[in-house]
């Protein structure tokens, strides 16, 4: 429905390190908002299918940037 808000909340943090102290392992959240429901994930194709299915957005209008700006964050973090 046009003019339809969908906020969302994602946390990311690191859960594995190797010997050498590099991160092996990123887990996270996504908070939904509006319902207040809280998925987990090991997996950033995890993030774009919930707001795929929970906003109702079709798979042909997804920018696939949103999971290259979260592979940054993981990468900037580590």
């Amino acid at each position: 429905m046009l003019g339809d808000t969908q906020a969302f909340i994602v946390r990311i943090w690191s859960e594995e390190l190797d010997r050498a102290g590099n991160i092996v392992a990123w887990r996270g959240s996504i908070e939904h908002v509006n319902h207040g429901e809280r998925r987990y994930f090991d997996d950033l194709d995890v993030v774009v299918r919930y707001i795929q299915q929970t906003a109702g957005i079709s798979t042909q209008r997804v920018d696939p940037c949103w999971k290259r700006l979260l592979i940054r964050i993981c990468e900037k973090r580590g």
